[in-house]
């Protein structure tokens, strides 16, 4: 994925989102933005080359280090380092690209973001999602590279138990399953969602039947192009983009009254505490309520940082 010396490694991908929720109504929307992958060491030749985005200083697309994991502001890889150290991970890094939406007039909201690792050979060796919610909420899943045995490129694949709270629409004790593959040219994300346990669904004549343990009830695709990250380019996709990260919050919101409104269940957040597990920066809720359970207390207090209440 390195370039040139007179080209920034650091990317602009043009995406289409697809999302289509399968379990227990039907609802699937899918819209077009554009998102930043940023190679982490890459910090001086973009603040120097760009005038319309920045690391760690104002401008109209800004990168800001406390933007992940914990709300703190050490460097992102050396928080991504201490995350994989926790899980046993020792080989020095290389090179690592964030896929991420930057503040856009100091507002961002991330869904998902994903971290792409690199040895000193500049080989693949790890990707990890960092799932975002709407209570500053952090939760990052680790996916071992694989294999595509079709086109011979690194992929990085998980299907692990949530334990988080990611939607009111949605339990906390699914699974999630990522599939990845290694950034070229082209992007490609999957993340699915599967039930831990059997929901209620309708089928095509409104009747309500019960789906099975491991059904996917939610289908997510990220797929999109490579574009310089140029002033220019970045200007041209403001244009076609425009207000991006308050269109992501305002779609996500808009979806949810439409699911609202076809009477998908949905469960508030202080519900099942004890599985809302590994979080950076857990919702007061969750330490309100883990007062009440040494047990919930013990699962919540697993990583080292603390981050701010909201």
């Amino acid at each position: 994925m390195l370039k040139d010396a007179t080209t920034l490694n650091s990317c602009i991908y043009r995406v289409n989102v697809r999302h289509q929720r399968l379990l227990p109504r039907r609802h699937s929307f899918e819209y077009g933005l554009f998102m930043f992958m940023v190679d982490l060491d890459e910090a001086k030749e973009i603040n120097r080359r760009l005038r319309l985005a920045k690391i760690n200083r104002r401008a109209l697309y800004q990168f800001n280090d406390e933007d992940h994991f914990a709300l703190k502001p050490l460097a992102t890889k050396e928080k991504l380092a201490d995350f994989l150290l926790e899980k046993g991970f020792t080989q020095e890094l290389g090179r690592v690209f964030l896929l991420t939406n930057l503040r856009f007039l100091g507002y961002v909201f991330n869904p998902v973001s994903i971290y792409f690792a690199y040895d000193k050979a500049d080989e693949p060796l790890l990707a990890v999602a960092e799932v975002g919610n709407t209570f500053l909420e952090r939760k990052p899943f680790l996916l071992p590279r694989a294999s595509d045995d079709k086109t011979g490129k690194a992929t990085f694949r998980l299907i692990a138990p949530k334990e988080f709270y990611v939607s009111p629409f949605s339990q906390v004790d699914d699974y999630f399953e990522f599939t990845c593959s290694s950034p070229d040219e082209q992007l490609e994300i999957h993340i699915n969602t599967k039930a831990a346990s059997a929901q209620i669904q309708e089928n095509s004549n409104g009747a309500s039947i019960p789906s099975t343990v491991g059904a996917t009830t939610l289908v997510s695709s990220l797929k999109g192009s490579r574009l310089e990250l140029t002033d220019t380019n970045l200007l041209l996709c403001s244009l076609r983009y425009p207000f991006i990260t308050f269109g992501v919050i305002g779609l996500i919101h808009f979806h949810a009254l439409l699911l609202w409104m076809k009477k998908v269940p949905f469960f508030m957040k202080e519900e099942k505490v004890a599985k809302q597990t590994a979080l950076f920066n857990p919702h007061r809720s969750l330490k309100d309520k883990s007062n009440e359970s040494a047990d919930a207390n013990e699962k919540l207090a697993v990583h080292k940082y603390k981050g701010a209440v909201q």
